[in-house]
């Protein structure tokens, strides 16, 4: 049995509208998988886009930063710009 995949809208508790037509003669049978969606803005969806983004870039090798090296950027972007204030004679306003 050959798998395809084709998108589609459930327009009655019994049918399915297809995006596309199957290369299928008439009376073929086809199993339908159907996906829950999840309401737009919910915390579910949020979870589990985020789960998704993480599995992906976990198999593409990325390792994320340590507390310490977050810590270390923030450090190092900070002296930057008291570096750049001292250059163009401006004070500090936060201490």
């Amino acid at each position: 049995m050959r798998r395809m995949r084709v998108r589609g809208v459930l327009v009655s508790p019994d049918t399915v509208r297809l995006h596309q037509p199957l290369p299928l003669p008439d009376g073929s049978e086809v199993e339908v998988l159907a996906e829950s969606p999840l309401a737009r803005g919910s915390l579910p969806l949020m979870l589990a886009t985020l789960e998704a983004i993480h599995a992906r870039l976990e198999a593409a090798g990325h390792r994320p930063p340590t507390p310490e090296e977050v810590l270390e950027r923030i450090e190092a972007e900070r002296a930057s710009w008291e570096k750049e204030m001292q250059e163009n004679g401006e004070t500090h306003l936060l201490g």
